[in-house]
């Protein structure tokens, strides 16, 4: 702006006020005492190199979620049907996809019936999908008719039918319980797994050129298996895992041809003596033993065997070796013996030294650790197969045999977390070595010396018992601190001092207090966090929503908070709920690495890249549930909101005029557009400085007049109405204003 070389005594002396490397956000403070860079608002924006603050990507949701069933409601027949069997033994008839029952004892139909009954069978017949409604045709009191096209070709044999009152369909798909991201060691490729009330899906990665995406393949649960609990999915030992509260866990071999089975329950089978007589080979230090090494007896890689009599071999009794390798009829090891060929010895697994091994005791999670699965003991395992019986006790966990999640010793494996009796277990957390982390929901422990398998070196120690964890899917380790969501706010915990835990002083979260104190406390435990691109991600529920609303963005090459995503309602689809950002995910490879989005009604949304809408314009791509097509949202909230400029005195100034260099992202001819206003302060006002429209990416300098306010410090907020934008600099001119022959407080016409 134009200066002049000398000054008068009551003359104006303009100064000026730049903001050109933009940090984040900090809406705690009074925004007069924010440094330059500093904003005070930052809605749907990122910070690019060189301090550029941008219009964030588009979301874009894949187009083929886990669908939930739309069609909830059954409504019953006026008279429900006693069971009545039917032996196709002697009577059955199928012709095509007609099966035709005889009831030798009568169907109980009414001639005038119309509509479904509940049909069953029994083995051997396993092409039948049992417990199933079915349209039937009543030919005479004894003989119905049934249009079944999985039974097409199928030899009925001597199933036993059985009908009844249609069946209430619990089994309905209606929502995602939990997911995780996965990799398939045999294809070395990335996925998600998405894990439904009735069944689950592989989404699994692929690429075609430079185009990332996922392949959907339905995996189901065994025959009858229906979560209806809380639910939690990991991947350890090259398997998924399912667990739920009082339930038996659910394990997928990551095979898509195959579907989730239960693990073992009931009584464990204690390890017994394996005798071998002409069946151990040793070579090069590797001894193999061939045995019958499956059912319960079975040994799996890790675990320790001790040799009761060395035999024809160099090993000596007593000593005690782990398994290397294992198959469904041999095992390995390795010690420095000579070589032998087809000898004998006797060996058996570790025997444990207390009240003996149990399966896992039905946990609602499980953390893996040390090759080792951690789980709340909450349950007692009893020997009928799936029966368990609370314990009443919350403080407890159990930990594994290493590689082997179905074996647990309760005398020696079992830790009481540092809390006390007024607290409570919510999930443990693998650091680095051999820490493990025991979040409670009002204190933090640590178990340290759990490398040996009976645990004797194994010590629990209190980290703080001034502060827990709301959240279980909120821990998030970056180099040596943790980050977690807790009363005070997303906390963080670092390693200082060799490695011992302290809490730091204050939350991570401070600067962004006020959004923090929107969290809805009667959800927040859904919230979930991710690290990816130096950032930290967490999705929380703000205000009154019930699911994870907003996602709040840590920038750790910045040292500040960068953002707050949201997504507006409206737009150009039907009506829906709030969009739910859900459990967070890191997964995929290459360029298609990153963070997605799973909601309870399961869609699947990616939040950090957009390689198929290149043009990138400013709007979101998403879905708000499934079910639901791909439908353009409205345009993307950006809201920037800056620091406030007082030039630094508490005198009052005269604003006069701003300078800002604003610019569009890509390469596509476009027009966007963007409001400016200000507010000011003492005296407190408001104005509204008109539209700013920009073409193209190489940024434009648009210098306007604020029209002399008189205020203490004036605020500027940009609003995105249309496309995206980038704010690369501001900056705002003024002078002081008490030469002015106006009364101090008076405000100029404009």
């Amino acid at each position: 702006m134009t200066r002049y070389d000398t000054y008068g005594a009551t003359d104006d002396q303009f100064a000026e006020e730049i903001d050109s490397q933009f940090v984040g956000f900090n809406n705690r403070s009074r925004p007069d005492s924010l440094k330059p860079g500093m904003l005070s608002v930052s809605e749907n924006a990122r910070i690019d190199i060189g301090g550029v603050i941008s219009t964030r990507l588009s979301f874009e949701s894949l187009s083929f979620p886990l669908a939930a069933d739309t069609n909830t409601q059954f409504v019953l027949e006026f008279t429900l049907i006693n069971p009545v069997a039917a032996n196709t033994s002697a009577t059955s008839d199928l012709s095509g996809t007609t099966l035709t029952l005889n009831f030798t004892s009568g169907h109980g139909l009414a001639a005038d019936f119309e509509g479904v009954v509940g049909l069953t069978t029994a083995s051997p017949l396993t092409n039948f999908t049992q417990k199933t409604n079915f349209g039937v045709t009543r030919v005479d009191a004894n003989i119905l008719r049934f249009t079944i096209p999985a039974l097409s070709g199928v030899d009925v044999g001597s199933a036993v039918f059985t009908i009844g009152g249609p069946f209430l369909q619990d089994a309905q798909l209606t929502e995602i319980k939990t997911s995780c991201g996965f990799t398939k060691p045999a294809t070395n490729t990335d996925g998600i797994i998405l894990v439904g009330n009735s069944k689950a899906q592989s989404l699994d990665e692929g690429q075609v050129g430079n185009a990332y995406f996922f392949t959907p393949t339905d995996i189901a649960y065994p025959q009858g298996t229906f979560i209806s609990g809380n639910a939690e999915v990991i991947q350890a030992f090259d398997k998924i895992m399912i667990f739920e509260e009082g339930q038996v866990p659910l394990v997928w071999d990551m095979d898509n041809s195959n579907d989730f089975v239960e693990a073992e329950s009931g009584t464990y089978t204690q390890p017994t003596l394996k005798s071998v007589t002409s069946d151990c080979t040793i070579a090069d230090g590797k001894v193999t033993v061939t045995i019958g090494n499956t059912g319960a007896t079975a040994l799996s890689v890790g675990e320790e065997i001790v040799i009761i009599d060395k035999g024809g071999t160099g090993l000596t009794d007593g000593t005690e070796y782990q398994i290397a390798e294992s198959s469904s009829t041999a095992f390995s090891f390795y010690a420095e013996v000579d070589n032998v060929s087809g000898v004998a010895l006797k060996l058996i697994a570790r025997v444990s030294g207390g009240a003996g091994f149990i399966h896992a005791p039905a946990p609602r999670k499980a953390t893996l650790h040390q090759d080792r699965l951690v789980v709340p003991y909450t349950n007692t395992v009893n020997s009928g197969a799936n029966s368990y019986t609370a314990r009443s006790v919350n403080d407890e966990v159990l930990i594994s045999y290493p590689f082997n999640p179905e074996k647990y010793d309760t005398t020696y494996g079992t830790f009481v977390t540092a809390g006390g009796s007024a607290d409570r277990f919510i999930t443990a957390f693998s650091f680095a070595d051999d820490k493990l982390i025991l979040f409670n929901r009002k204190s933090i422990s640590a178990v340290t010396g759990i490398n040996s398998f009976n645990f004797q070196g194994a010590v629990v120690s209190s980290v703080t018992k001034e502060l827990g964890l709301v959240a279980e899917d909120t821990i998030v380790q970056v180099g040596n601190q943790i980050l977690f969501l807790s009363d005070n706010g997303i906390y963080g915990a670092s390693f200082q001092d060799l490695y011992n835990l302290r809490g730091n002083e204050l939350p991570l979260s401070e600067p962004i207090d006020a959004t923090i104190e929107t969290i809805n406390k009667e959800h927040w435990k859904k919230s979930s966090a991710v690290y990816f691109d130096n950032r930290y991600y967490i999705s929380v529920p703000t205000g009154s929503s019930t699911t994870n609303n907003a996602l709040l963005i840590y920038n750790f090459l910045n040292k500040a908070w960068e953002s707050v995503y949201t997504v507006a309602d409206g737009g150009t689809s039907s009506a829906h709920d709030s969009f739910d950002f859900g459990k967070l995910i890191v997964t995929g490879s290459g360029d298609g690495r990153q963070v997605y989005g799973v909601s309870q009604r399961g869609s699947v949304t990616r939040l950090t890249l957009d390689n198929s809408r290149t043009n990138q314009q400013g709007y979101d791509f998403i879905q708000f549930g499934t079910g639901t097509s791909d439908s353009r949202r409205p345009q993307i909230a950006t809201v920037l909101t800056t620091r406030q400029y007082n030039f630094g005195d508490i005198d009052r100034k005269r604003f006069n005029n701003y300078e800002v260099v604003l610019g569009g992202i890509g390469t596509t001819s476009f027009e966007g557009i963007a409001n400016l206003s200000a507010t000011f302060e003492n005296r407190d006002a408001t104005a509204d400085l008109g539209q700013l429209k920009f073409s193209d990416s190489k940024g434009v300098s648009i210098r306007g007049r604020i029209g002399n306010y008189r205020a203490y410090g004036a605020q500027f907020t940009f609003t995105l109405t249309q496309q995206r934008m980038s704010l690369r600099q501001f900056q705002v001119s003024g002078a002081k204003a008490f030469r002015s022959t106006l009364n101090a407080g008076e405000l100029p016409s404009t």
